[in-house]
């Protein structure tokens, strides 16, 4: 190493997919081999690579949340997980956690402009179906949804 270029620590991770967090937001999780317990997420991957991908990835001694990405130092690929049960347990969360994103994004979208008295009306609902016991709120919300759905005029 040349005395110009900075300390480099070199770490495995395994990929374990992508974790939704703030309910409408998905990131790229990886876990270290060096300690399972630590995890770390990121907007972007780090690599292009399946669940259960084992990367070599580097970053400056002196900042460890700092990853090489396009550079020679960048990640790469260096072997892959080989525990059949928690990979497939990675890429159940990985599913469902993206499902629950995109369901959460078209709602979001679908619901722009929506007129605050909606927010005021649910409320309402909300406060009155809270008073009811299991069966009544199923039933109610079967009833709300046909004379929404002008099925019912009842």
């Amino acid at each position: 190493m040349s005395p110009t270029e900075p300390n480099i620590t070199t770490e495995r991770v395994v990929y374990i997919g992508r974790r939704l967090y703030n309910g409408t937001k998905i990131a790229h999780w990886y876990r270290s081999l060096e300690d399972h317990e630590r995890t770390a997420g990121a907007h972007k991957a780090y690599l292009s690579c399946p669940i259960g991908s084992v990367l070599e990835i580097t970053h400056p001694a002196d900042a460890p949340s700092a990853i090489y990405i396009g550079s020679p130092n960048g990640p790469r690929l260096v072997d892959s997980w080989t525990d059949v049960d928690e990979l497939a347990g990675w890429r159940i969360r990985d599913r469902a956690d993206y499902q629950q994103f995109v369901t959460a994004k078209r709602l979001q979208k679908d619901l722009e402009g929506i007129p605050d008295e909606f927010d005021e009306a649910l409320r309402t609902i909300a406060n009155h179906m809270s008073k009811l016991n299991h069966s009544q709120r199923a039933a109610m919300t079967t009833y709300i949804t046909a004379r929404i759905l002008g099925r019912s005029n009842t």
